[in-house]
């Protein structure tokens, strides 16, 4: 019997703060809206900050959803007991109409395991059966991929005697699973009915908001640098890095290769909510004041963005710089969905910087000037202390066997460099004001940049002029249409969440980073001999 598309949605996630899973939020309500009409129920369950309003769904509060550590069994079990309880009040108390399509956001990674643990019960209880409750997990991405903090919370709760890797994953509940990209489908081990490889569409709010213009942009920004106490040029090439300030976004690379090497101005997103990312973002201001960087922070604070987004949260706070900005960069080591590489794309403007381990590029992206290394030379670095750094995060999260210095050098060092990204925010910071203080340093780290190598394609290649831009850009637009999505996203919710089965395949994902040459954050992608 062919099954009905959802009659209502119920989103679940930890929080509502800016990022990507919020952007998939709003965009699987959207569809949602489309397809199953303007008055279906359509909720989000998180604990939320800022601005309530949404366009195409309602909120519901549950400030125990946020992050949290747990330090005791005895408090993970009672909010186990208190998050399920909770859930099962909404989803009982709410209008639903059914069948009803429940989707957990990235709860695989256990920012607050207790969470996880009451998605997963919820869905014994409920999910199966006549299927009027069907429950989706959808994982952008894995902890075990490089989130050392993550893994050692998790560790913990496994020392105290909860299987918490078995909530993870939702093991014995009958839960279906979603990810983004072909490779985590290949990981999992899931059978085709048990997984659905959901691409996200970058181009969904393409042209939907009046873009700014580039002297629009480039003078309110220079005002907004102001007032941080910065400088910013208008007149120089602008390099728009679309992403918070977070340790796994690379900031001060991004500092390094716009506002340095390429003399431009650099333009990012806000600061990550972290006591380190207020540091990281101090740091990246610091050394702007002091050398004269081209630099401005947030433009989500513009009285422009400020005023679109009065009525509406889920609106892009970048889609209006799309248009106006000379080049967008990116350095992220990981991603999950990659919207600041195939966004900026799908809006016509060019891409340079890193290629993200396991990111999978839309067709007829143009990939040149996209690198997986950024050299300095191995004598401004501790390479044994980068060596003990690793080993400490790696051990500590895996339990890997020993891997001696030299092999670890033998894989690390090329041709005398290292790579930039590997390097913690101090030693980047130390590299960053080395070459701003010596100008015999930059010439050697310039001549570096321009000689292509493993890896690095060598800075010629983020100027080259490509004329197949426009007729590319059209391909990715189609390829990630709001109907190309809506098609695939009925396929998955009208799939049959199937009875509960013993899964273990998070044990496949675990040895897949466990060799060191799949491990993202600690070693990233070149790291493939160890």
């Amino acid at each position: 019997m062919k099954e009905r598309f959802p009659a209502s949605l119920v989103q679940i996630h930890y929080h509502d703060r800016p990022g990507g899973v919020r952007r998939v939020m709003d965009d699987y309500s959207a569809a949602f809206s489309r397809i199953a009409g303007h008055d279906a129920p359509n909720f989000r369950v998180c604990c939320r900050s800022g601005d309530r309003r949404y366009l195409h769904s309602s909120g519901i509060d549950l400030p125990a959803a946020d992050y949290h550590v747990f330090r005791t069994r005895q408090s993970y079990q009672r909010s186990v007991e208190t998050l399920t309880g909770r859930l099962m009040r909404i989803f009982m108390s709410l209008p639903l109409r059914f069948p009803a399509a429940i989707i957990g956001h990235n709860l695989n990674l256990g920012k607050n395991p207790a969470l996880s643990a009451a998605f997963a019960g919820c869905a014994r209880i409920l999910g199966g059966g006549d299927n009027r409750y069907r429950f989706f997990s959808m994982m952008h991405d894995f902890a075990e991929a490089g989130r050392i903090d993550l893994l050692r919370r998790l560790r913990r709760l496994t020392e105290q005697g909860i299987d918490s890797y078995h909530e993870l994953y939702a093991a014995g509940a009958p839960v279906h699973f979603i990810v983004p990209n072909q490779f985590s489908a290949q990981l999992s081990g899931l059978k085709e009915k048990e997984i659905t490889v959901l691409p996200h569409p970058a181009g969904n709010t393409v042209h939907t908001i009046d873009p700014l213009s580039s002297g629009e942009i480039r003078a309110e920004l220079r005002l907004l640098a102001r007032r941080d106490g910065l400088r910013f040029d208008p007149g120089r090439k602008l390099y728009f890095f679309p992403s918070r300030m977070i340790y796994r976004k690379n900031i001060l690379e991004a500092l390094l290769v716009a506002a340095v090497l390429l003399d431009g101005s650099l333009v990012t997103g806000a600061c990550g909510r972290t006591a380190a990312d207020r540091r990281r973002m101090s740091a990246a201001m610091r050394i702007a004041r002091q050398y004269g960087l081209s630099l401005a922070i947030d433009p989500s604070r513009l009285p422009y963005f400020r005023k679109e987004n009065s009525g509406a949260k889920e609106r892009n706070p970048f889609s209006p710089l799309y248009p106006g900005v000379d080049c967008i960069l990116t350095t992220s080591l990981a991603e999950g969905f990659g919207y600041s590489l195939v966004e900026p794309w799908a809006y016509g403007r060019p891409v340079i910087g890193r290629r993200p381990a396991g990111i999978s590029l839309p067709p007829g992206m143009e990939s040149a000037p996209l690198y997986d290394r950024f050299p300095v030379p191995c004598s401004w670095v501790d390479v044994e202390e980068c060596y003990r750094r690793f080993v400490a995060g790696y051990y500590q999260a895996f339990g890997k066997r020993y891997v001696p210095l030299q092999s670890f050098r033998a894989v690390v060092v090329r041709e005398e460099t290292i790579d930039f990204g590997m390097l913690d925010d101090r030693r980047q910071a130390d590299i960053l004001t080395r070459i701003l203080r010596c100008d015999a340093d930059r010439g050697i780290l310039e001549a570096l940049a321009n000689k292509p190598a493993p890896g690095w394609p060598g800075m010629a290649q983020f100027n080259r002029p490509d004329a197949r831009l426009i007729n590319r850009m059209q391909n990715t637009v189609r390829g990630w249409s709001d109907d190309r999505f809506d098609d695939a996203f009925v396929k998955c919710l009208t799939r049959r969440t199937l009875p509960a089965v013993s899964r273990v395949w998070y044990r496949r994902i675990a040895a897949f980073y466990r060799r060191t040459r799949n491990f993202r954050l600690i070693s990233p992608v070149h790291l493939s001999n160890l």
